[in-house]
């Protein structure tokens, strides 16, 4: 499967299975396919990209990114957004790293994928690129084990 950089994607249960970490979201809730993922290319391996969960919670998520735009001056963990026409939460503190052959297929809207804006995928990139430079000095900033993840995806 070819993944393209802005579109979001559902991955297959094998990816779940191999990573077997209780801090990713859960696949294919109720029988349907969720959540679904934002691809955003790595910058130093072509071959991985990086999932960052997109969710429909705006409200809640709305509420920490404010807060910790209070307290901080800003937020590099969650970005607030459109997706499909509305109101999402991009949760980069959720984000992990995959390979295509973990990919299931695209999310699509009326058989049509879609493409997030160009300013919102640069945003996430960006955003992203800081919060991978904090993990590498030693600042927990993803849920779940990156570190790990790359290597089972990229050594098997």
């Amino acid at each position: 499967m070819q993944i393209y950089q802005g579109y979001s994607y559902h991955l297959k249960d094998l990816f779940f299975t191999l990573v077997n970490d209780n801090c990713l979201m859960s696949n294919k809730e109720n029988g349907g396919y969720r959540p679904h993922f934002c691809a955003i290319q790595d910058s130093n391996n072509k071959d991985v990209y990086w999932m960052i969960p997109i969710s429909s919670q705006y409200i809640k998520y709305q509420k920490i990114h404010d807060d910790k735009v209070k307290r901080l001056g800003r937020c590099d963990t969650i970005v607030l957004g459109k997706f499909g026409g509305k109101q999402s939460s991009f949760l980069i503190q959720n984000a992990f790293p995959v390979i295509a052959q973990y990919v299931d297929h695209v999310h699509t809207i009326n058989d049509q994928p879609i493409l997030l804006h160009k300013k919102l995928t640069q945003e996430l990139q960006s955003k992203l690129k800081t919060c991978l430079v904090l993990h590498k000095k030693g600042i927990q900033v993803f849920f779940v084990d990156v570190d790990k993840i790359y290597t089972l995806i990229t050594t098997n």
